[in-house]
């Protein structure tokens, strides 16, 4: 490629559409007044009479060596997109996204392909259905380090497809091993949502008409038990259960030490079932340890389905509970690790100003706009911010505009350990930061990344949450073990926890390595989730 290939548009756009490989579409595009954003790139299907239907984008972000070569110091503009599966030949464009900058090189044909022919190097399997899931794994050994998305449909007798949702096929599974895949997070595991009658179930390559080996299977509706035995937090013992079928009413035996104590009806509210489409949410239990196990001893705690012989998942668990320490109420969030009660701000008499206290000393040094913010502010007009339409938790019915900073690598750094504040976070703050304004309409236009800094052997206690399941299907998750930090920094003082904060943040940031000066860092102290959220989308 040489600088002869760059057709210029009006500003400063740069690009190319080089061409069709198989059922590739790879080209790259920059806006050079802008080298640090990653634009999009959508394709449409060019008719004859040359209308245009669009058929799917994809983010130019992939790094190009060549494009050195033409003066770009920034390289991470290329683009590599999966062409929909068509049985007859078409044009293909590819324009700037939401612009009718067509790239050079544009239109190109896309030969017939067979099923065959694409299946050649896309492998997958829909393993089947087990009770209200449905599982298999999908990869595309073209793209190996690339999640795939799966999409499933309801298939009616007359062969009429509904869809009903999708995930991502991104679980671990081992056995990949065994057929030479080096990176086995291909897996997808997905709840079907109830019906009361049984049909076929078809799982397909999302945006394309590939069906997975094994599609379709039948899905029979039955009960279905499924819960978790959260834990015990200040004497109360918390989960969730249901039966799939979320008329039928569940209640929970809770043994200690082997005994049944006690039988309790799954019937609270949790906004993390909700968010999860699990039901209509109201399938949560609490129990109130009595006064006898409360003797600082260690008691087995269990939990099973009454009536059955299933065992919540969780069960059983191991704990020591003090006598009074025993309250249906959540703990104070000024008590919970990562929370602080901020201190309401003193008023000065006459002024319109917020008045902040010094770091140095008690006086009060007011906090005021410069003169050249105040002239800034004025001559730009105040814009509404695009909101999108929602059809569903983090679902959109049309897809909203660009974000005013556009495309950006995002870090949101979570930094929560414990037990009981695990669980805490994963049924309260979790479930917030899943409704579809926030993380979702974030996700829609940036490319984020979730790290929670815990403690290494804590990893696998947020399993057990649904929404913490929920989050697994929409963006990558890194977890960073903070060991080392709590023993110095928290373990010693409980109460003083700023510190070991302020250090977990800093090693969130260090281990994104020379990518930290091209990433976009969110602090989610629970008490500023929305507003962190927020500021990497909207300029406030």
């Amino acid at each position: 490629m040489t600088s002869a290939d760059v057709k210029k548009a009006e500003g400063r756009l740069v690009g190319h559409f080089d061409g069709v490989e198989g059922y590739r579409a790879s080209g790259w595009v920059a806006d050079l007044d802008a080298p640090e954003r990653a634009l999009e790139v959508e394709f449409f299907r060019v008719a004859p009479d040359g209308q245009s239907t669009a058929i799917g984008r994809t983010r130019a972000d992939r790094p190009r060596d060549d494009l050195q070569a033409i003066g770009l110091n920034e390289i991470h503009h290329g683009f590599d997109w999966r062409i929909p599966f068509s049985r007859s030949g078409f044009l293909l464009s590819a324009r700037l996204a939401d612009d009718p900058y067509e790239l050079s090189g544009s239109p190109l044909e896309v030969m017939p392909r067979s099923v065959e022919q694409v299946q050649t190097r896309i492998d997958g399997h829909f393993d089947g259905v087990a009770g209200s899931r449905a599982s298999g794994w999908v990869i595309d050994r073209d793209a190996p380090e690339q999640a795939l998305e799966v999409e499933f449909f309801r298939v009616a007798p007359d062969g009429q497809s509904t869809p009903l949702g999708r995930t991502r096929a991104n679980r671990p599974r081992d056995d990949l091993q065994a057929i030479g895949l080096y990176d086995i997070h291909h897996g997808f595991d997905w709840r079907i949502p109830f019906s009361g009658t049984g049909f076929l179930l078809s799982a397909r390559l999302a945006d394309d008409a590939l069906e997975l080996p094994g599609s379709p299977v039948e899905v029979t509706p039955r009960p279905v038990y499924e819960g978790t035995f959260d834990g015990i937090a200040r004497g109360v013992l918390r989960g969730w259960a249901w039966a799939w079928d979320p008329t039928i009413s569940v209640a929970v035996d809770i043994f200690v030490d082997l005994h049944l104590r006690g039988t309790v009806p799954a019937r609270i509210d949790r906004p993390d079932l909700v968010i999860a489409q699990i039901g209509h949410g109201r399938h949560g239990f609490a129990w109130i340890v009595p006064s006898e196990f409360a003797d600082g001893v260690p008691h087995e705690f269990a939990c099973r389905i009454a009536g059955t012989s299933v065992r919540l998942r969780g069960s059983p668990q191991t704990a020591v509970i003090t006598p009074g320490d025993r309250s249906l109420d959540l703990a104070p969030a000024n008590a919970v690790r990562g929370f602080a009660s901020r201190p309401t701000p003193e008023r000065v008499p006459g002024a319109r100003h917020r008045a902040l206290r010094s770091l140095v000393g008690g006086d009060r040094a007011p906090l005021q706009r410069s003169a050249i913010a105040k002239e800034t502010l004025a001559e730009e007009p105040r814009k509404a911010l695009p909101r999108p339409v929602i059809a569903a938790p983090g679902v959109f019915e049309s897809s909203p505009s660009a974000a005013v900073g556009g495309d950006r690598r995002v870090r949101l750094l979570i930094p929560v350990w414990g037990q009981a504040y695990i669980s805490l976070f994963c049924r309260t703050a979790l479930p917030s930061l899943l409704s579809p304004n926030n993380l979702p309409y974030l996700l829609h236009h940036h490319c984020l990344e979730v790290v929670f800094l815990t403690r290494s052997n804590e990893r696998n206690l947020f399993d057990f949450y649904p929404a913490y399941q929920l989050l697994t299907s929409l963006a990558p998750i890194t977890f960073i073990g903070i060991d080392d930090i709590l023993t110095n920094y928290f373990d010693r003082a409980p109460g003083a926890y700023a510190t070991a904060l302020t250090y977990a943040f800093f090693r969130g940031i260090r281990a994104t390595g020379e990518a930290a000066l091209e990433t976009d860092f969110c602090f989610g102290t629970p008490t500023s989730f929305r507003l962190m959220v927020y500021s990497a989308l909207w300029p406030i």
